[in-house]
């Protein structure tokens, strides 16, 4: 079953996606992003950065304490940390002054800000004017700790730079500076970021666990390979081999999956939101009940989830982010949902490869 789990974080991290498996058995989770990445990032892990000697490395490279723990999961083996420092705050930031979001009013000094915004948002209606505001502030806020604002000059006023890159110091002339934001502090971009890899590398070393697999992975999603019960899926390249002798990944039960998604929850730093980690509503009927979903895909941004009968089936979710050099139709409207329509041809082409298809 194709589940779409929603992990809360406060950041738009792009994390590397397995390549697709072919049209079977899903079962999605989608990892819908929380500021539990940012939350996670006040303790002294997350304000961690390490220096370490990367294995594709002649030199030493600076890591985020997040990525080190990822690493760990994944290699199983411990890095050796040639250096490291951490953040810590002091003091109050003078002139700090109370705002008023929705319904709430939000005190720097004494309340989370990072958590204020996930909570008020999940109690607004949707159609309140400030539920959108709260849902940007929410997924781009990290943004302008990283924020950087081309300028160009001519080749006549180059400007020569000093080049500040992990241990190395130069000068450099150019005609194209970047100069920081207003709000750069990219310590705080690059650790929020590593906290949302680290979040996707727990779920992704839990379904390792299981010997499971998932159809990709992106900023806050996981697409599980999982059926009512466990069984083997085709899939070229998988670790199991069929009883016909082709390759198979297997696929985890949908009890299994909710197992994951209530210990992920522990980490849940919110008071009025119930789930970091939630299977998402396309995983269930019309009736409310689970039904299986399929899906195709080749990246995170290129997938169509759907569900099929013997004849038939339904486009489910389609995803639209790479079709981004594919031209709107001109007769394309609310009526006419050519997205849906590429991701049925899409199936059937896929199908057709396979030697199978739908009437």
């Amino acid at each position: 079953m194709l589940i779409i789990l929603g992990l809360l974080v406060c950041c738009a991290v792009t994390y590397t996606v397995r390549h697709a498996l072919k049209h079977s058995v899903r079962r999605v989770i989608a990892l819908v992003a929380t500021v539990c990445a940012v939350s996670l990032s006040t303790t002294f892990l997350f304000f961690l950065v390490v220096l370490i000697k990367a294995d594709h490395s002649q030199a030493p490279i600076w890591y985020a304490g997040p990525d080190l723990a990822a690493s760990k999961l994944k290699t199983k083996h411990p890095r050796k940390i040639i250096q490291a420092f951490k953040l810590i705050p002091r003091g109050v930031q003078d002139a700090m002054r109370t705002t008023s979001i929705g319904t709430r009013t939000i005190d720097p000094a004494r309340d989370d800000f990072f958590c204020t915004i996930i909570e008020e948002r999940k109690t607004l209606p949707k159609k309140h004017p400030h539920y959108l505001l709260l849902k940007i502030i929410a997924n781009s806020l990290y943004g302008i700790f990283a924020e950087l604002n081309k300028y160009e000059y001519g080749k006549n006023k180059a400007k020569q730079l000093e080049v500040f890159s992990g241990e190395q110091k130069f000068e450099q002339s150019t005609c194209v500076v970047e100069r920081p934001g207003k709000w750069q502090f990219p310590p705080a971009a690059a650790l929020i970021t590593a906290g949302g890899r680290l979040m996707l590398s727990i779920l992704e070393h839990m379904v390792e666990e299981h010997r499971g697999a998932y159809l990709l992975t992106d900023t806050d999603s996981m697409l599980f390979v999982a059926s009512k019960n466990s069984t083997l899926v085709p899939c070229p390249g998988g670790q199991h081999k069929l009883p016909d002798g082709r390759p198979a990944v297997k696929a985890m039960t949908w009890k299994q999956v909710e197992e994951i998604c209530t210990k992920l929850n522990r980490l849940n730093p919110y008071r009025t939101v119930a789930e970091i980690l939630k299977i998402e509503e396309c995983n269930y009927d019309r009736a409310g009940k689970p039904h299986q979903l399929y899906g195709l895909a080749v990246s995170a941004k290129r997938y169509v989830v759907y569900t099929r009968s013997k004849s038939s089936f339904e486009i489910i979710k389609p995803s639209e982010d790479g079709l981004g050099i594919v031209y709107v139709p001109e007769n394309a409207s609310a009526t006419n949902p050519w997205i849906a329509k590429i991701g049925k041809l899409i199936i059937r082409v896929g199908l057709w490869k396979r030697g199978s298809s739908f009437s």
